[in-house]
């Protein structure tokens, strides 16, 4: 290490334990210590507080930063055991549903998804709010193509699936006049 960067490490290890005091957080390493456990890890060059990044969190994040204490891990898996256990209020879960409503997902995002969901079954009270919210929904002619499709698999015509609506709103209009005695 040349002395510029010398300086460079010493300026984040000076800076990291003054985010800790201010943080009321103990402090009990030594910039050796420090620097030898960032190089330990590998991650030097990756560290930082932006996605996919890596930081030095303490084990469930209580006691103080000391080389028995911490290890160095992505921002992601830092802030995910910070929120563990805590309960957020409705607002703020409703703030959050809000902010991620409308976000375009990639095409490699959609498979992971259907690759979790596949085979599923949903408890009832899920099956019930999805009813629910498809109410009064009127899809047109080629919507109601593209689901007949991907449920059962094949792609249909529209003339066909026309048919088959048709015959299939004949059906249940003959079974509303012939309503059977229990």
């Amino acid at each position: 290490m040349n002395l510029n960067d010398y300086k460079v490490h010493r300026n984040k290890y000076f800076s990291h334990r003054g985010e800790a005091r201010k943080r009321g957080i103990p402090w009990h390493f030594s910039f050796i210590m420090w620097w030898k456990k960032w190089c330990e890890s590998g991650k030097w060059s990756e560290r930082g507080n932006q996605k996919g990044q890596y930081q030095m969190a303490r084990y469930g994040d209580i006691g103080p930063y000391a080389p028995w204490n911490v290890r160095i891990i992505t921002i992601e898996e830092n802030t995910r055991e910070a929120h563990l256990g805590c309960k957020r209020s409705k607002e703020t879960r409703d703030n959050i549903a809000r902010s991620k409503t409308g976000i375009p997902m990639d095409d490699k995002t959609k498979s992971k998804i259907s690759k979790t969901l596949k085979g599923r079954r949903l408890p009832p009270n899920h099956k019930a709010k999805i009813a629910q919210a498809l109410r009064g929904v009127k899809h047109t002619p080629e919507r109601k193509a593209n689901i007949s499709a991907a449920l059962t698999g094949k792609k249909q015509s529209m003339e066909r699936r026309h048919k088959q609506s048709e015959a299939m709103k004949k059906y249940w209009q003959r079974q509303k006049e012939v309503q059977i005695p229990n």
